[in-house]
């Protein structure tokens, strides 16, 4: 359980549960939420049908449990890959950088 290492804020876990386990996030195909920092993504033209349909479905979740869990599910949905960006330092850090 992630609980430990990450800050569900707004209560996000709960509701990202509920939000996979409603009627109209069954179509996800995902069984478990995700997180990570969002400050940038792209969503290529061809998912924007999916994204949207999910978007309406996570409205009550944080959006860095939301948009994680939606690109899994892109993702699991062969819809579009999710390729994740490593980077170091935070917005009071002076180093950022891609990479690893």
């Amino acid at each position: 359980d992630a609980s430990t290492d990450w800050f569900w804020h707004n209560n996000s876990k709960a509701e990202c549960i509920a939000a996979i386990s409603s009627e109209a996030g069954t179509h996800l195909r995902v069984s478990a939420c995700c997180y990570a920092w969002v400050d940038m993504l792209y969503i290529p033209r061809h998912a924007h049908r999916l994204f949207t349909r999910a978007v309406h479905v996570f409205w009550k979740v944080h959006h860095e449990v939301a948009l994680p869990t939606i690109l899994h599910a892109l993702e699991v949905t062969r819809t579009a890959r999710w390729r994740g960006l490593k980077c170091r330092g935070s917005c009071c850090g002076r180093h950022i950088s891609a990479g690893p």
